[in-house]
């Protein structure tokens, strides 16, 4: 790439696109020629270039186009979640919580249940029993005996730093938290908005591997790994969840490790939400009712079947165990043998209670997965069809497909590629 001369400025120019895991350790030249084509510079703004294929380019223009940003369809912008300074002292088990607020039932009034990035699941949280000492800027910690006792415990590491403070030797470091106006009590940063926290609010992960985003009612706070949108309009989450949602999120945001994709306040506010199709609403929200519905009980049951497994066979341990309702009966018995020990075996009355269990808890939520994925291919539609995608616009995006697609391409999708590229 360079710039060119005044009197000769192309108004197209040579790219070729080629996945970092497709580029050959040999016939590299060629592989450029077959993946070159012209782009037009007029493309080369000064927003983010998308060095695409002109097809792909093209879809994500339209995306964007056809939507207003996340912003301006809220009416408002997402918000951080909670920084501490130090969580060890502000985040805490149930087990802390109940021996504080029985030392001063007072304290259960800045004693706040709160759900890390990791919580936040598509389309429902799920609390794991933490609780967050909610001690805002401006807190009379005096009222608060039994909080002020625990905190006063990490009272050093919970010092800001003054503003003149030298170190005593070379390399030493302060041992507390960053300077600041704060009181050594209070929660590191500020949030003047912390009323948003108890109102209904979309959930999303600063640090996103899938398309997991979801409603909370007022219920929760959130610490700094996670970001609130102050409004529960579920249009907004369906748009984020939804395989075009994670196409567009992958082409357009920033890349971390192992190529989770940064959900941060300056891309999330961007991007583009389309107006549901007119008419729509009522069939949109009996969608998501039923998915929330359906998702509820996959998770209590996946979750009552590996609590059973680790009460019943403890050195059991498998990741396939811990959804059991994506399994039959078969699998299930099959992944729980592989996951024994080596020599050890099942015996006939093991295998029968495995099979018990499962029937009574797992195979109800296999039935539910089934509708679930129906009601989200439905949600699916809606989205493609407000973003005013065709048939073929939606086989291209299934061809070129980023990993980790919230669904499935549907049943009967032509993937073929007909352009005799």
């Amino acid at each position: 790439m360079q710039k060119p001369d005044a009197d000769a400025v192309p108004e197209q120019y040579d790219l070729a696109v080629i996945p970092r895991d497709d580029v050959p350790r040999e016939g590299l030249s060629a592989a450029v020629h077959a993946a070159t084509y012209r782009a037009e510079r007029s493309d080369l703004t000064e927003e983010a270039w998308v060095l695409e294929p002109p097809d792909v380019a093209a879809l994500l223009k339209k995306i964007r186009e056809r939507g207003v940003s996340l912003e301006e369809y809220a009416g408002a912008s997402p918000l951080y979640g909670v920084k501490t300074g130090f969580n060890e002292a502000f985040l805490i088990d149930t087990a802390t919580r109940d021996q504080l607020v029985g030392d001063d039932p007072k304290a259960a009034d800045i004693i706040k249940p709160y759900l890390r990035g990791q919580d936040i699941g598509r389309w429902l949280p799920e609390w794991n029993g933490l609780w967050m000492i909610f001690a805002r800027r401006g807190i009379d910690i005096e009222e608060y005996p039994s909080v002020l006792r625990h905190l006063e415990s990490f009272r050093t590491q919970l010092e800001p730093k003054p503003a003149n403070w030298q170190p005593p030797k070379k390399d030493a470091k302060w041992p507390g938290r960053k300077a600041g106006s704060y009181r050594w009590y209070e929660i590191q940063d500020a949030v003047d908005y912390f009323e948003d926290f108890d109102r209904p609010k979309v959930l999303l992960r600063r640090i996103a591997f899938y398309a997991q985003v979801c409603t909370d009612q007022g219920q929760y706070m959130v610490n700094d790994s996670a970001l609130i949108l102050p409004t529960v309009d579920e249009w907004i989450v369906a748009c984020l969840n939804s395989p075009i949602g994670w196409y567009f999120q992958f082409k357009k945001f920033p890349h971390k490790k192992d190529e989770a994709l940064a959900f941060d306040i300056p891309y999330i506010r961007e991007f583009p939400i389309p107006q549901l199709e007119h008419g729509k609403r009522e069939a949109f929200q009996d969608n998501v009712e039923c998915i929330k519905t359906n998702t509820a009980i996959v998770e209590k049951a996946d979750r009552a079947i590996a609590d059973w497994l680790g009460f019943e066979f403890p050195r059991v341990t498998s990741t396939a165990l811990s959804e059991a309702s994506k399994l039959d009966s078969d699998g299930f018995v099959s992944a729980v043998r592989a996951a024994l020990p080596k020599r050890e075996g099942l015996t006939p009355t093991q295998l029968r209670r495995l099979r018990e269990a499962f029937a009574e808890t797992a195979e109800p939520a296999r039935q539910a997965r089934i509708e679930l994925l129906a009601h989200e291919r439905s949600l699916a539609a809606m989205v493609e069809r407000a973003y005013g995608l065709t048939d073929e616009e939606v086989a291209l995006m299934w061809r070129t497909a980023p990993p980790r697609m919230p669904l499935a391409p549907p049943p009967g999708l032509d993937l073929s590629d007909d352009t005799g590229d």
